[in-house]
């Protein structure tokens, strides 16, 4: 074991970093803990969500990652220094699932209100919606960065991604 959030213990994403050298933590306590995967210390407690963190995903440099939750909101933040750069809250209701373009340039989100949102991670602006007919567990970008998969209910969806 590395390490134990607070509260329930429940922790919901636990994703490496591009480098291989930290793994940041999603938890129902509300904090993202970035932790050094070598010796399992916690290294960064990101405390700015108010509500369980469901779905985390490192930026392709490892310095910064992004975070979301129950909330609503997405966190784009310092993984070094846990400042935040970033808050989008374009969904209407928890946020389950985030996957980052190839380039780390656009940032794709689903969850509880059936959409997924397409968006700049340099602005936060909104770039595109696309409905689904029930919840959206999961979304990922291809390795190429032109193709996005989501799922939801018992379908796979897939689209062509065209960068503005």
């Amino acid at each position: 074991v590395l390490y134990v959030h607070n509260d329930q213990n429940r922790i919901f994403a636990a994703p490496w970093s591009p480098d291989g050298l930290r793994i940041a933590s999603g938890s129902f306590d509300a904090t993202v803990q970035v932790l050094d995967a070598l010796g399992g210390n916690s290294l960064l407690a990101y405390r700015a969500h108010r509500g369980p963190v469901y779905t985390v995903a490192w930026l392709p440099d490892s310095r910064g990652l992004v975070s979301a939750g129950q909330d609503t909101s997405i966190h784009v933040w310092s993984s070094v220094t846990g400042e935040t750069q970033l808050i989008y809250t374009g969904h209407k209701l928890p946020v389950k699932s985030l996957s980052l373009s190839p380039d780390g340039c656009y940032i794709a989100s689903g969850g509880d209100d059936a959409s997924i949102h397409i968006w700049s991670t340099l602005t936060g602006e909104l770039l595109s919606t696309n409905v689904r007919p029930a919840w959206v567990r999961s979304v990922s970008w291809s390795p190429i960065g032109t193709l996005i998969a989501s799922a939801s209910g018992k379908n796979v969806y897939l689209w062509k991604w065209i960068a503005p």
